[in-house]
């Protein structure tokens, strides 16, 4: 849990300074890309542990939870600037 929240609070912060400049479409494919590659490594890595069980396998399962901390750390960012976007210069705020 500590690895995820640690990726996800730097992914924010990177994920705010580029979505300016690369825009939001891309950097929110690429978070909705490492979930996928999350899941398909996980599923990888699980099938290794129930084959060929060695501390090398449990080890990299945690690894995975580096790309968890990046796809929340994209998505948390893209809502708040998407909403932000969806109410600007409506009058409204959405507290």
């Amino acid at each position: 849990i500590v690895v995820s929240q640690l990726t996800m609070v730097l992914a924010a912060g990177t994920c705010g300074r580029y979505s300016a400049t690369h825009g939001r479409k891309v950097l929110f494919l690429a978070g909705l890309g490492t979930l996928g590659v999350r899941c398909a490594l996980i599923l990888v890595l699980l099938y290794c542990r129930a084959r060929f069980p060695s501390r090398l396998v449990e080890g990299a399962l945690l690894t995975t939870q580096v790309l968890d901390g990046v796809g929340a750390g994209v998505f948390g960012t893209m809502y708040i600037l998407v909403a932000s976007d969806i109410a600007r210069g409506s009058g409204r705020v959405g507290m």
